[in-house]
């Protein structure tokens, strides 16, 4: 998604609807930033940055062009960071508008960020990790978002990587400062190899204190058995 104004005006609306929509039902508005305020992947001609908002609004701030990123591992570090700190407060800046106008009419609304692990995983997509994740996300008081859902859906159902999903459900209370209360672990099983019951008992192991399953029409698809597995125990 490009963070221009256009866009930005339109997800505005739509939240503030959702939120309305939410509360005339006798809900609390929830709202949920994901896919929206992500910058992920390459193609012939580099990352994803440069629509004409971007180029120009940093044109203007530096009086220079903005440096060429080629893929999600290129060094942040750049230019003294320069042009990455551009680019993580453009998606920090992009969501606290978004949230501060559901706010001026939905005083009461919640808001959660979920966010990706693997594609932002810190030792092979440094880029991704510093410009995605801003600094005053990293914990709660700071971020704006009354809970933080973490996923990552490459470490169970591409990767069979299980030792990697444990780590990544407690990501956020154990490498981040969130309290573990406000955590959540968001588990994928949307392909009949998935190793899913492994996937929940990973999370579960992890004390991640709410596991959410996407999502329902795959649990159905795939006839998941139910109840969800139990850590078995033994005693001596």
């Amino acid at each position: 998604c490009a963070f221009a104004p256009p866009f930005r005006d339109y997800i505005k609306q739509a939240y503030a609807e959702v939120a309305t929509l939410m509360e005339a039902a006798g809900l609390e508005a929830r709202l949920q930033f994901g896919e929206i305020l992500w910058w992920f992947f390459p193609n012939a001609s580099g990352m994803a940055f440069y629509d004409a908002y971007t180029t120009a609004a940093f044109q203007s701030a530096h009086g220079r062009p903005l440096h060429l990123f080629l893929a999600p591992n290129d060094d942040p570090s750049v230019n003294g960071h320069v042009d990455a700190d551009f680019l993580r407060q453009t998606v920090r800046d992009h969501v606290a508008a978004i949230r501060t106008h559901v706010l001026a009419s939905h005083p009461n609304a919640k808001f959660e960020i979920l966010w990706p692990i693997d594609v932002n995983d810190p030792d092979t997509r440094q880029l991704n990790r510093y410009i995605n994740l801003p600094t005053e996300w990293t914990s709660k008081p700071t971020s704006g978002f009354d809970t933080f859902m973490i996923e990552g859906f490459q470490y169970a159902g591409l990767d069979r990587n299980i030792d990697k999903v444990r780590a990544m459900a407690a990501y956020p209370f154990e490498v981040l400062s969130w309290p573990r209360t406000d955590c959540r672990y968001l588990m994928g099983h949307f392909n009949t190899g998935w190793p899913w019951q492994r996937d929940y008992l990973a999370a579960r192991r992890a004390r991640a204190p709410l596991v959410k399953l996407w999502a329902y029409d795959h649990l159905c698809l795939f006839s998941r058995v139910l109840p969800l597995p139990r850590q078995k125990r033994s005693h001596r």
